[in-house]
């Protein structure tokens, strides 16, 4: 138990030396990202913070890296991987499609979807065909599967879709005015745009049901940066040691996000 609290308190002050003291000597990497509060929070002066953000900052510093975040729209961020213009996004979750160019992390965050919709409308769905009527609202993100073969399906009376760096708030705003019935977001992203912009959004509520399983969040390393399996591993390990310590739980604490 002793050597335990001992491994804790060790990671702890490796982590808080490379997070604070710009001196902190370690080997530079640039990992490649985009804007998804409050999982990667990018601010008008450029620091980039964010649950995800800090998480993979702080992992990488056990390992012996110190890490800058290069901000990119998502499209331009997935052709440098598969190039291999850059070593690593932070963060996706896992697809067929980017298996063929990327390698993963263990898991560093989980992500849940859910419906958003007005506060004056009452719809209950238990699964998707009981929203056949509706008009849904999606960002043009890599949903579940389920949600995506009812989009192939034709399940639902017609699908909108707002493909743009932060779409969340166009989505709301269509869903103030009327545009569409429901709007597929992920519960935290959703949860902090109604809590940063209460005053425009106080109209709208969540319906709590998951559309699909809860998925995971990696670092994708491109397949072809030099050294990338092993970058991955380096990261792991690291990543398991990091978990011993309380910090994930204070990260998320300091982001409002519920975890799972």
């Amino acid at each position: 138990m002793k050597r335990g609290w001992q491994m804790r308190i060790l990671v702890l002050c490796v982590v808080m030396l490379s997070v604070c003291l710009p001196g902190y000597a370690g080997t530079d990497l640039v990992l490649a990202t985009a804007p998804f509060p409050p999982f990667r929070i990018v601010h008008a002066d450029g620091r980039v913070e964010g649950s995800d953000a800090d998480i993979v900052r702080e992992v990488f510093a056990l390992a012996g890296y110190r890490v800058t975040y290069a901000v990119y729209p998502l499209a331009r961020a997935t052709e440098l991987l598969v190039r291999g213009g850059v070593a690593g996004f932070v963060s996706v979750t896992r697809s067929p499609e980017r298996e063929r160019y990327c390698h993963f992390s263990q898991p560093v965050n989980f992500v849940k979807d859910v419906f958003f919709k007005r506060k004056d409308r009452v719809i209950v769905w238990h699964t998707l065909e009981d929203l056949s009527s509706c008009v849904v609202g999606h960002s043009g993100y890599n949903y579940a599967q389920v949600f995506l073969d009812a989009i192939h399906r034709r399940v639902f009376r017609r699908v909108e879709v707002v493909r743009a760096e932060n779409p969340e708030p166009l989505q709301f705003r269509k869903l103030l005015a009327g545009r569409m019935d429901v709007f597929i977001c992920e519960i935290n992203v959703g949860l902090w745009f109604l809590r940063n912009h209460s005053q425009e959004f106080s109209g709208i509520d969540l319906i709590p049901s998951p559309v699909g399983p809860v998925r995971s969040f990696h670092v994708a390393f491109s397949r072809r940066w030099p050294g990338a399996e092993e970058l991955v591993a380096r990261f792991d390990r690291a990543l398991a040691t990091w978990k011993q310590t309380s910090r994930q739980r204070e990260i998320f604490s300091r982001y409002g996000m519920v975890s799972w």
